[in-house]
C-alpha cells in the first residue's frame, strides 16, 4: 500500500486520496511496529537499541524538522524485522511495474499528460507518465536493482545486455545522465559479480560464513563505506565551491548546477541536529520553467541541510550495515546494488523515498534464508 501510494504521487495520474488517508497510513504504520517491538521475542538486546535509536530519530526529525514523510520511513525501517528481505524486494518490484507500466501507457495514449522537456543535446526528453525525466530513470534504475537481487539469483549474461539496454533506453529518451551511468556501472559490475558467484558455488563449504576470506574480504568492507566517502565529497565541494573559479565554474556545469544551487541551499539554511522546513522550488509536473530554481538533489546534503545531521549519520551507518549484511550472505547482487545507489544519491535525492529505494528496509529485514545462490 506504501508503495502504491507513494510511487502513484510520483505519476502524472490524477489520484484524490480520502481525507487523512496519509494519517491512516502512518498510523498503521506505528501500531503495527509498536507492536513487533512490544510482542517480539525475537530481538535480542542489541537489536532493540538500534530500533530504538532509528525510530527515536526519524520521529524526531519528522516533527522537529516538519518532514512528516520521515515518519513513515522509519516505522517501515524498523517495522521490517522478521520480514524477509526478498519479500520485500518482490511487493515493491511489482508494484512498481504495474504502475510504471501503466503510467508509460497512458502517457502514449494521451490518458495523461507525457511531460517533454528539451535535452541540452538536441532531441527531447520525456517522461512517460511520471514527473520528470530523471525520475523515470531512477524507477527504471531502482526496479532492475531489485529484480536482480530478489532471491539472491545467479546472474546470467542476459541480465548483463537487458540491464545494458536499459542504460541505452533512458540515455536515448530522458538524456538522464545519472541512470545511465548507474545502469551502464552496474552491467560491468555485474560481469563481476557473476564470476563471483561461480567461484562461490564451486566453494559450498564457505556457505553461511563470511566469504570470501582474507584481503578480498577485508577490500569488500573497505568498500561498504563509499555511502561516506560520497556524502563527504559532496558537501566539501559545496563548501569549497567557489563560483568566480573557472574550475569550479566548469565543474558545477558538468554536475547540472548542483554545486550553485546547493551553496545557495548552505547559505541561506544553518545544519541543525533534527532538521527543518526548507522551501524549495524544483522542476517537475510541468514544462514551464520557473523563474527561481532551488532543489537539493545530492541525498547526502538534503538529509543534512533539511532532515537534520543525525537522521544524515544514522542512514549512512545503516547503508554501511546493510552492505555488510550483503557480504556476509554472500549476496553479491545486492552489495554491488548498495554501491551503486551510494552513487546514485550522490547527485540525486531519491534515498528516502519508499516510491523509489526499498534498500534502505535492509537494515533489519531477514536475509537469512538465503545463504546460497540460487541455480535458477
Amino acid at each position: 500500500m506504501i508503495v502504491a501510494h507513494d510511487f502513484l504521487d510520483a505519476t502524472m495520474f490524477r489520484i484524490q486520496w480520502p481525507p487523512k488517508f496519509g494519517l491512516v497510513l502512518y498510523f498503521a504504520i506505528m501500531v503495527y511496529t509498536l507492536a513487533m517491538l512490544c510482542f517480539n521475542n525475537k530481538y535480542t538486546k542489541k537489536e532493540l537499541i538500534c530500533a530504538g535509536v532509528v525510530l527515536a530519530a526519524f520521529v524526531i526529525a519528522a516533527v522537529a524538522g516538519d518532514n512528516s514523510f520521515l515518519f513513515e520511513v522509519g516505522f517501515l525501517i524498523v517495522g521490517a524485522k522478521n520480514i524477509h528481505f526478498d519479500r520485500i524486494l518482490k511487493v515493491f518490484f511489482g508494484v512498481s511495474l504495474v504502475i510504471l507500466a501503466a503510467a508509460m501507457i497512458c502517457s502514449q495514449a494521451g490518458m495523461i499528460e507525457n511531460l517533454v522537456y528539451p535535452s541540452v543535446r538536441g532531441g527531447v526528453r520525456q517522461c512517460f507518465g511520471t514527473i520528470y525525466p530523471t525520475d523515470f530513470a531512477a524507477h527504471i534504475f531502482y526496479m532492475a536493482m531489485a529484480a536482480l537481487c530478489m532471491n539472491n539469483r545467479r546472474i546470467h549474461i542476459a541480465d548483463i545486455v537487458i540491464v545494458g539496454a536499459l542504460g541505452v533506453f533512458v540515455y536515448k529518451a530522458c538524456s538522464a545522465f545519472t541512470g545511465t551511468m548507474t545502469l551502464g556501472l552496474a552491467a560491468i559490475g555485474m560481469i563481476a559479480v557473476m564470476i563471483v558467484q561461480r567461484r562461490l558455488e564451486q566453494k559450498e563449504e564457505l556457505a553461511g560464513t563470511d566469504a570470501p576470506l582474507g584481503w578480498w574480504n577485508g577490500l569488500l568492507r573497505f568498500l561498504t563505506l563509499a555511502p561516506v566517502f560520497f556524502a563527504a565529497l559532496f558537501i566539501g565541494m559545496v563548501h569549497l565551491y567557489r563560483p568566480e573559479s573557472a574550475f569550479w565554474a566548469k565543474l558545477d556545469q558538468i554536475l547540472s548546477l548542483r554545486l550553485s544551487v546547493s551553496a545557495e541551499g548552505t547559505a541561506n539554511y544553518a545544519y541543525r541536529l533534527f532538521g527543518q522546513h526548507v522551501e524549495e522550488f524544483g522542476n517537475g509536473r510541468s514544462i514551464e520553467t520557473r523563474e527561481h530554481y532551488f532543489f537539493l538533489d545530492d541525498s547526502y546534503l538534503r538529509m543534512a541541510l533539511i532532515y537534520g545531521i543525525v537522521i544524515l549519520i544514522v542512514v549512512l551507518l545503516m547503508m554501511i550495515i546493510i552492505a555488510n549484511r550483503a557480504v556476509r550472505y554472500q549476496r553479491c547482487m545486492l552489495y554491488l546494488a548498495m554501491l551503486l545507489i551510494a552513487l546514485h544519491c550522490f547527485m540525486e535525492q531519491h534515498l528516502l523515498e519508499m516510491a523509489f529505494n526499498p534498500f534502505i528496509l535492509g537494515m533489519f529485514a531477514d536475509m537469512n534464508w538465503e545463504r546460497k545462490i540460487h541455480q535458477k
